[in-house]
């Protein structure tokens, strides 16, 4: 296993499923950048007062400051409507409307009370909305707690699913009757004063950071969910492949067929073999080694390679990594200048050289 992480192979394709999952990511990262837009100095968007004197209330909402780093705003709540209500909202200038699906929106948002702060969008529904009645407009709303001081928000308008029963019954219209979640045309965005709030008491904002972003986590969330599955599937076939060569490489054996003699009764031609055949992919594998194995003499190696081989020690060898080369070649993938590192020769060269002289062919001729 620790020869397979190893290998320049699986490390070649892991790098390059590496770089795929990089690039993603940095796709992903300038989509994100693309699409932020700062709505306190956008020229698109702009960020008005309101108040239920919409509908004929009392209540009152003025922006007292308003610059390119800061917009700060206050309301009073009035008696006169059943639930009064005032805020800031956030709208395309040429009143148009604007998708605000995979975005979020980042605010830096100053309060001199803690209270609830409730986040409202309303989205015409083809089908559902009347385009001159903004109350029929598809109306979705979150809740945020605001603590007093500085607050940093970072809301996902994709979280907006829930949708309050009085629209449903201001509309008579029921749950079954509407489709699912669309942001794709909205009218505007607004921050709603709590319902808490005490009528006649003054409530002071001050806006310090108002963007949106575009919220790619579900997308990055599915590549890298895609890219962990291909780099398993990788793995898993690079280690098929990696079992696949390593039998062969364990079935490099010869014509003849030899059994071990019997203790005492040393065989040199089935030893001498059997210990070539499992030691031919080392390149530094030296005569000396074969005699340590045979338990002779250094001087002898010479003598019992050509009684049992024909052959000097270099040449056996050279005919063995040959043989386990031709084995590579027909059954494995590796390339040629992978299968002469694996076979023990020093360069694609050398091993090239070697095995045209034995089999007259190149072992690109021979593939």
């Amino acid at each position: 296993m620790k020869e397979f992480f190893a290998s320049k192979e699986f490390r070649r394709h892991l790098l390059l499923s590496l770089s795929v999952m990089g690039l993603s990511i940095v796709l992903l990262f300038l989509l994100h950048r693309k699409s932020e837009v700062n709505l306190m100095t956008s020229d698109e968007f702009v960020v008005e007062a309101f108040s239920d004197q919409w509908e004929s209330g009392n209540s009152q909402c003025a922006i007292s400051k308003k610059t390119i780093s800061e917009i700060e705003y206050s309301y009073v709540l009035k008696n006169k409507k059943e639930y009064p209500y005032a805020g800031v909202l956030v709208r395309k200038k040429d009143a148009s409307f604007f998708n605000l699906e995979d975005y979020k929106l980042q605010v830096l948002l100053s309060t001199d009370k803690a209270e609830r702060l409730p986040l409202r969008i309303f989205n015409f529904q083809e089908g559902l909305s009347d385009i001159k009645n903004t109350n029929s407009f598809r109306l979705y709303q979150n809740n945020y707690g605001l603590e007093k001081g500085d607050n940093s928000l970072e809301l996902a308008f994709n979280d907006f699913t829930i949708t309050p029963e009085w629209w449903y019954t201001l509309n008579k219209l029921k749950e079954s009757e509407v489709r699912g979640t669309d942001l794709r045309n909205v009218k505007h965005f607004s921050f709603f004063s709590d319902p808490a709030s005490s009528v006649g008491e003054r409530r002071n904002f001050s806006i310090k950071e108002l963007r949106l972003v575009g919220d790619y986590s579900a997308l990055a969330m599915q590549i890298l969910v895609l890219c962990f599955c291909v780099v398993s599937l990788f793995v898993i076939f690079q280690f098929y492949r990696y079992q696949k060569n390593k039998r062969i490489q364990l079935t490099v054996q010869y014509k003849e067929d030899f059994e071990l003699g019997n203790d005492g009764d040393k065989n040199f031609n089935a030893l001498i073999r059997h210990y070539i055949a499992e030691h031919y992919g080392n390149s530094d594998l030296k005569s000396a080694d074969l005699a340590a194995y045979l338990k002779v003499p250094d001087y002898r190696i010479s003598d019992l390679l050509k009684e049992n081989t024909g052959m000097s020690f270099k040449a056996f060898l050279n005919h063995t990594r040959v043989e386990a080369a031709k084995l590579y070649i027909k059954n494995s993938s590796y390339s040629i200048s992978e299968i002469a590192y694996k076979c023990g020769f020093n360069s694609p060269s050398s091993f090239n050289r070697v095995f045209k002289d034995l089999v007259n062919k190149s072992p690109g001729e021979f593939k």
